[in-house]
Order: structure tokens, then sequence, then C-alpha cells
């Protein structure tokens, strides 16, 4: 049985997520930008639509009922820096965004960053970088606005990196 759904807007959006098993569907809306600034989130029992604020670097910091005074607050977040869960206000309202916008699988723990998973309990990716087209030994920086390509060397005895020609 299929557990849950995501339904992208485009490559770096969502647009929906669906929970099979509780029967809820969050409908993502946004304004700017890659996080969405509200979600409707619909359960057997009803619907309602929340506003959601982010911090900088993009981490769910807290969700909004807006009502005439102003709005409720419903839920309540805070990560430490590496992205682990500190606090969190109403845990059984699950929403598949949070630290840095990536999508949390509540199963395993872990954050998805595009082709990646980040474990907060490691502070680092569990693969390494992908490069498409390129062996393994390979990588390409950016420095400002400048592609620098690196290329490992296998005659130098410490294993360093040079540039290449």
């Amino acid at each position: 049985m299929l557990a849950e759904s995501y339904i992208w807007k485009d490559a770096l959006r969502l647009g929906a997520w669906i929970d099979h098993a509780s029967g809820t569907r969050c409908l993502f809306h946004y304004e700017a930008g890659h996080s969405p600034a509200a979600v409707t989130m619909e359960h057997p029992q009803g619907a309602a639509t929340y506003r959601l604020g982010f911090d900088q670097i993009g981490s769910l910091k807290l969700v909004v009922l807006p009502d005439a005074n102003g709005g409720k607050l419903i839920k309540e977040m805070a990560y430490d820096s590496f992205g682990t869960m500190l606090n969190d206000s109403n845990p059984e309202l699950f929403l598949p965004v949070g630290f840095a916008s990536g999508l949390v699988d509540r199963h395993t723990g872990l954050i998805r960053f595009g082709y990646r998973d980040y474990s907060t309990e490691l502070g680092r990716f569990t693969a390494g970088s992908i490069c498409f087209g390129l062996p393994a030994t390979h990588t390409a920086t950016v420095i400002c606005g400048i592609t620098v390509w690196m290329i490992r060397s296998t005659a130098s005895t410490r294993g360093g990196w040079k540039q290449k020609a």
C-alpha cells in the first residue's frame, strides 16, 4: 500500500503532499521563492489554511492559523545548527517541510535535499556529491562566478587537488 505521495509544482517547489494512511492532504501555496507561504490541510474532519513562517535559511519555524486578530499560533519549531529538532510545540501536526526547507522523512529521520539525504544525527549528507557526466574523481567549484575545474591527482603522494589546465 502506498504510504505517502509528493506532487511537485516544478523542480524545486512542492505542490502537494498526501498521507494515504490518515487521509490528510496538504496543498502548498507560494508567493515568491522556494519556500511555501501557506498550506491548506485537508483532513477527513475538515480543512484549514495555515500561514507558514521560515527563518533566513528556509527552516520552518511557525505555523499560524489566520483570524481577525492576526492569527493563532498552532505550531512552533526550533532547530540546532545541524538541523536537529530541539522543540516542536505540536508534534501531532506533521508537515513534510522542515530544516532548510528540506523534505522530512518522519520514518527515517532523514531530510531530503534534491538528490541527497541529510542526517541531522551525523550533521552531514549520507552520500557524496553527485556530478552528472563526470567521473567521481572530478569536481567543479564556482568561485565569484568563475567555474574552476579540479581533478584528483594520482601522481601526488599527498593525494591533494591540482587545478586542471
